[in-house]
């Protein structure tokens, strides 16, 4: 198979790998699912204002003990409503499971024990006061299991009397009835109206199964945990029945509150497109880079055998190989210097000594014509700059030179950087050098990836201030990891080589195919082994052009493993590249500590009620 292929795949299958994990990751922890404790929400509220709420809750994790609902709005029992001049709830009735005490702890924090519960001592019912007081919320009503919750289903039936603030204009009255925001996970709530002259109806969330039946109102749906179920309608005065206590007037009532849902709605949807939206890209992503591939990335069509036993191109400097034919053909990495100093041992312009575990490079007296001005020239005037008096260039004390005046100060880290660079990185002239030879082509061009990021970013922003309560967690935090990890993959798609999408001018992208072929034989010791000449000059091209193509160490060990003597041009692979490796590792790591620095980060939902079913 073409490398360019196997390079594509490679990334094909990345992307696909992070986008089968961000949609698992949304299914897991995202998508709400029946497990450990949830319930099933019941609800029916008349036009007197009475509210019947039936939990059925599933218990199926143990070391629960209560069973509870809990208002945000001040919650009072009967006896206590004499003078209360604001809005609140009053609890009528409760009914718990078999072995377990009905309770409710009031708006001022005291817990009254509400079923036909004895008491074996005075003791007891402090210590059953107290262990409730410590642990319910205020204006919370509820089932305290003394023993523990067994596992199973629980029914409990709540009635209250609300008495919420009303806002009305002339025969209209305005109620927005919050019946949950810090709940446990509904898998299935009904909520009835019952009652009601109904002239407009919005339900937070708008995504709700909403049927009328003769002047009732059924609304269904399910409720991911700690998400508002908020019913706000308007209603004539006189289907009330009277119970209009906090009434407040307020102009243009009806078209404040369509004002209000109608943003609220837009936000909703637009999150939820939003989620989808993202999903669809995050799949199509890759789908769309093998797509593409097609169309602009494919070359003619070239016979060549899967593997070669001979350089195909003498007349290519190592490092041109380096550039065109290993990884991305605008880019030359280390193998390029190592594989330039063979060929430099090779022509005689340098000489190599082995002293202890340090290794000498012996700058020779040369026609300095014969060096190109691409590379060449770059590496023997950083051989000459830190040569000593002899022209010899020594490992250990340039590795101990550098580390030594970048510590006393002596020198600053960046220069010995653009030093590095010059043979190490790949500059200007070397990258137009290779469009000589290819075209190339990113998958996404710069500046759409630009504005894709930048509007991945402010997206992000967004969607980031929406809240958990109003809208749903699944498409906020969905959308935002979908939309995360294709901005990661549209960054990663620049590390795709420039040739894979980019077309080779006349025949040379036949003789990379040629290189790759070189490139299979070397790597594959049953292919050289067949070969195995006993001519060194062969096995020092190999070595040399297997260094540029980054399989130094492929050329080594089949040499060893054939018993044929290792050739003086392995020291500057064997020697050389280690202690390279530890220089620019000191070097950029210095940068990286000058340079850190801390920096420091200087209509719906507002209804009556609040709170929701939970267990503890």
């Amino acid at each position: 198979m073409d490398n360019e292929i196997k390079t594509l795949l490679k990334y094909l299958i990345i992307f696909s790998i992070i986008t089968i994990l961000a949609i698992t990751i949304v299914i897991v922890f995202l998508i709400p699912s029946p497990k450990g404790v949830y319930a099933d929400y019941r609800a029916t509220l008349f036009n007197n204002l009475t509210l019947v709420e039936e939990y059925v809750y599933h218990i199926y994790e143990p070391g629960k003990r209560m069973l509870y609902r809990f208002w945000e709005s001040p919650l009072y029992l009967p006896n206590q409503r004499i003078h209360v001049d604001e809005p609140h709830i009053t609890l009528l009735d409760v009914k718990c499971p078999d072995k377990s005490v009905a309770y409710a702890k009031d708006f001022r924090g005291e817990v009254h024990i509400l079923s036909n519960y004895t008491p074996k001592s005075s003791e007891e019912l402090r210590y059953l006061v107290y262990k409730i007081g410590s642990l319910a919320y205020t204006n919370e009503v509820g089932c305290y299991f003394p023993d523990g919750i067994p596992l199973g289903d629980y029914s409990v039936r709540f009635v209250f009397e609300l008495t919420p603030p009303i806002r009305g204009e002339g025969v209209y009255a305005h109620l927005n009835i919050m019946l949950a925001r810090e709940h446990i996970f509904y898998r299935s709530f009904e909520v009835s109206l019952v009652g009601f002259d109904l002239v407009r109806l919005y339900t937070h969330p708008p995504e709700t199964q909403v049927t009328r039946v003769g002047g009732d109102v059924l609304i269904k749906g399910s409720s991911p945990s700690n998400m508002i179920l908020e019913i706000e309608f308007i209603t004539t005065t006189k289907s009330l029945e009277g119970r209009i206590s906090y009434i407040e007037n307020i102009p243009g009532i009806i078209t404040a509150v369509d004002n209000a849902n109608k943003n609220y709605y837009l936000n909703y949807y637009f999150l939820k497109n939003s989620f989808y939206a993202s999903i669809i890209a995050l799949v199509i992503f890759p789908i769309a880079l093998a797509v593409e591939y097609q169309y602009v990335g494919r070359e003619k069509n070239y016979v060549v055998p899967n593997y070669l036993s001979y350089v195909p191109n003498k007349n290519r400097k190592p490092w041109e190989v380096n550039l065109l034919f290993a990884g991305d053909a605008l880019t030359i990495d280390e193998n390029a210097f190592y594989a330039t100093l063979m060929d430099f041992y090779r022509r005689g312009f340098i000489d190599l000594f082995e002293i202890g575990d340090d290794l000498i490079i012996k700058i020779k007296d040369i026609n300095t014509g014969e060096l190109d001005n691409y590379y060449e020239w770059r590496v023997y005037e950083f051989l000459s700059k830190y040569s000593n008096e002899n022209n010899e260039f020594s490992l250990r004390e340039f590795s101990e030179k550098v580390k030594d005046e970048i510590e006393r100060g002596l020198t600053k880290p960046f220069e010995v950087i653009n030093e590095l660079n010059q043979v190490f990185g790949t500059s200007d002239d070397l990258r137009d050098y290779a469009r000589n030879f290819f075209t190339p082509r990113k998958p996404i061009p710069i500046l759409l990836g630009i504005m894709i990021f930048i509007v991945g970013i402010v997206f992000l922003v967004i969607v980031a201030g929406y809240s958990d309560t109003l809208y749903n967690p699944l498409y906020k935090w969905g959308s935002m990891l979908a939309v995360s990890v294709v901005l990661i993959e549209v960054v990663i798609s620049y590390k795709i080589p420039s040739q894979i999408y980019g077309n080779w001018r006349n025949d040379y992208y036949k003789e990379r195919l040629e290189w790759n072929a070189f490139g299979n034989m070397l790597r594959d010791l049953a292919q050289i082994s067949k070969y195995a000449p006993q001519d060194i000059v062969m096995w020092k091209e190999w070595l040399i052009y297997g260094t540029a193509l980054g399989l130094a160490e492929h050329v080594i060990k089949a040499l060893e493993k054939l018993h044929i003597p290792v050739p003086n041009e392995a020291l500057v692979y064997i020697k050389a590249r280690p202690v390279m490796t530890q220089v620019r590792t000191f070097v950029y790591g210095t940068v990286a500590r000058k340079t850190t620095t801390l920096v420091r980060g200087v209509g719906a939902g507002g209804g009556f009620g609040g709170g929701g079913g939970g267990v503890r």
